[in-house]
């Protein structure tokens, strides 16, 4: 009996133990909940207002940042073309309303503005883009220019233009950059006639941390995409550039140093798979150049322009010269050389052509006179059998369609072998010593017409018959085949 109530004593104190150790929880984990109520009203109340601090520093930013939006805009642009005149040498003038924006960065932009050599109308920009600093917008006055971006321009050069670019690379000295996007160069004649122009994808000039003047630029002309980069390090007087064309292959390397009175350069050039390098000098107005393998010098006379050039090669390709999207044919609908300004003497030796067998030891003088092209004399050995000379022969650009006008001779040494070639039968064999004929030579349509020919000075009315009859069929003379049935015809007609 006794046991038993000891038992029951101690079972009541444990429970009392338990039922403390359960209040005393509870009592805890309410108390945890009030202290954390009480911390995420505190935390609350810190967010709040680092909230609205933040809101207000935003807003302050955006207030200073839009200060130059209250600017006069008539004093800005005065302050604008001054700073671009003194900074970069450019003397431009707003014709659009001036506005401002913050957005990537600070900056102010019109629709119109255009830009002058002295009093010479250059380069006219639909929109232009100036950077400015925001290191004071409080004052006005302190207004500082950092980058130009002139986008949609028009270029109008001219040969008295072309200091321009010298000038503005040259003139910048800070780190920060003129850049001109999407531009069309027309260059002109003294009587505005447009004799090329240049699609100018990307144009930036800046000065970099080792004191060099630096020119990158992208263009096309005649639908050729160029690179062309420019260094110039005033300190060492060093000017080097690099233009290429991976469409056409084509890597120029040039770097000159100068004096005040003399420059001495050299120039590496790649076309396609060939190199060639070439040193020059300019001196009084006077420019000379050779190769270093002897295959190319010359001469110009600056003041007046005449250039004296002599190449002296192993070979050329003509269809590669003479395709339609080549740049001499190209050049020449530009109409360049049309410029009464250029006058050049170019004389040509080839020892043979690359598509046409038996023309060997190619003598060749062209002329640019005031604006005509004309090949005054061409000579070539053709299988050791006949001497051919073309002279007095003008080079036509009539539109889309280029064609050579003149006169040829064919003088026999080798008649014999000359019929053997053309397999002319015996009976036309006649002895001959030279024929002389007019001639067209379309270039596009690679035909060739002859008329008023002469067999050793006398004139054969059915030969010009047959010839006549022959060109009005159209064909194609410079393929071989039709050539060599059109001698066996001639021939046999005479």
């Amino acid at each position: 009996m006794l046991n038993i109530n000891i038992l029951i004593k101690k079972f009541n104190k444990l429970l009392i133990s338990i039922n403390k150790l359960i209040e005393s929880f509870f009592i805890n984990l309410d108390n945890f909940i009030k202290s954390l109520k009480k911390k995420n009203s505190i935390s609350e109340k810190i967010n709040n207002r680092v909230f609205v601090s933040f809101g207000i520093l935003v807003i302050l930013v955006l207030f200073y940042f839009l200060i130059p939006s209250f600017y006069d805009k008539n004093l800005v642009k005065i302050k604008l073309e001054n700073q671009i005149k003194n900074k970069y040498n450019l003397k431009v003038n707003f014709l659009d309303n001036v506005s401002y924006a913050i957005f990537p960065k600070p900056h102010f932009y019109a629709n119109d503005l255009n830009i002058f050599q002295g009093n010479d109308f250059l380069i006219n920009s639909k929109n232009v883009k100036i950077y400015i600093s925001p290191k004071n917008f409080f004052n006005s006055e302190k207004l500082k220019i950092e980058n130009i971006i002139f986008q949609k321009n028009e270029f109008n050069i001219k040969n008295r233009n072309l200091s321009f670019f010298k000038k503005l690379l040259n003139s910048n000295k800070s780190e920060h950059n003129i850049n001109f996007k999407d531009s069309i160069i027309f260059f002109k004649d003294n009587f505005e006639d447009v004799l090329f122009l240049i699609n100018l994808k990307d144009l930036i000039l800046y000065y970099d941390l080792e004191n060099q003047n630096q020119l990158k630029s992208k263009f096309e002309i005649f639908n050729l995409p160029f690179m062309f980069d420019l260094n110039h390090n005033e300190n060492d007087s060093l000017v080097t550039s690099i233009l290429k064309s991976k469409k056409i292959r084509l890597n120029i390397e040039n770097d000159f140093k100068y004096s005040d009175k003399k420059i001495n350069g050299n120039l590496n050039f790649q076309v396609i798979n060939k190199v060639k390098s070439l040193t020059y000098n300019i001196e009084n107005h006077y420019v000379s150049f050779k190769s270093n393998d002897e295959s190319l010098n010359g001469k110009i006379d600056i003041k007046p322009f005449f250039l004296s050039l002599s190449l002296n090669l192993d070979s050329i390709n003509t269809k590669r010269i003479f395709n339609e999207k080549s740049i001499l044919v190209n050049l020449i609908r530009s109409e360049i050389f049309n410029n009464q300004s250029i006058n050049a003497e170019v004389k040509i030796i080839l020892k043979k052509l690359r598509n046409y067998n038996f023309f060997e030891n190619i003598f060749v003088r062209i002329f640019f006179e005031e604006g005509y092209i004309t090949i005054k004399d061409l000579s070539s050995d053709w299988n050791d059998s006949v001497k051919i000379n073309i002279f007095e022969t003008q080079l036509l650009n009539e539109g889309d369609k280029l064609s050579l006008v003149g006169s040829v001779s064919f003088n026999f040494s080798n008649l014999d072998k000359f019929y053997r070639y053309y397999q002319i039968s015996s009976k036309y064999r006649k002895k001959i010593k030279k024929i002389e004929s007019n001639f067209v030579l379309d270039i596009n349509e690679k035909k060739f017409e002859m008329s008023n020919i002469k067999i050793d000075n006398i004139t054969n009315d059915n030969l010009n018959n047959f010839v006549e009859i022959y060109n009005s069929q159209s064909k194609n003379f410079l393929n071989k085949v039709i050539f060599r049935n059109f001698v066996k015809s001639f021939f046999e007609n005479y």
